[in-house]
């Protein structure tokens, strides 16, 4: 059974401060906790972080290329982000945006599938949502705590 949210990565170069490694942890926590799309007419919500680098740009920071493949049943969308966002950046603040962007895209696509006149149990999908990115971000700050 595939997970109903799915996590992408495209880097633009060799670097990504960590968000390759973080998506995977968030990734986990998702599966975790997301019991379902909490929507009868989706399988999944597929996200794909285009992380900005040295040799490639993906454009404004955000969620972008919001998609809905009606047939194959899932909703996708670009969370893009630039290399102003992670070059600096401490772990703590990347999962915090990793968190908070993952949170926008979810509600993104909720957007649409009521646009489009399709049932979602919102507070289901963004109760269990919010326990996987509540642990997601608190693993930096247990992990500080232990040094």
């Amino acid at each position: 059974m595939q997970s109903p949210i799915s996590i992408g990565c495209e880097c633009g170069g060799p670097e990504d401060g960590g968000i390759s490694r973080l998506k995977v942890e968030l990734f986990h926590a998702l599966e975790k906790h997301v019991t379902s799309t909490h929507c009868d007419s989706v399988d999944q919500y597929a996200l794909v972080l285009r992380v900005d680098g040295e040799f490639a740009k993906y454009g404004l920071e955000g969620v972008h290329r919001v998609r809905f493949a009606k047939k194959s049943r899932y909703l996708t969308a670009d969370i893009q982000i630039p290399e102003s966002v992670w070059r600096l950046a401490r772990e703590e603040d990347l999962r915090l945006y990793l968190g908070s962007s993952l949170r926008s895209a979810i509600e993104i696509l909720v957007a649409r599938l009521k646009k489009a006149g399709i049932a979602v149990v919102e507070i289901s999908l963004y109760t269990e949502m919010n326990v996987a990115i509540t642990e997601f971000t608190q693993r930096a700050s247990a992990a500080n705590y232990s040094l």
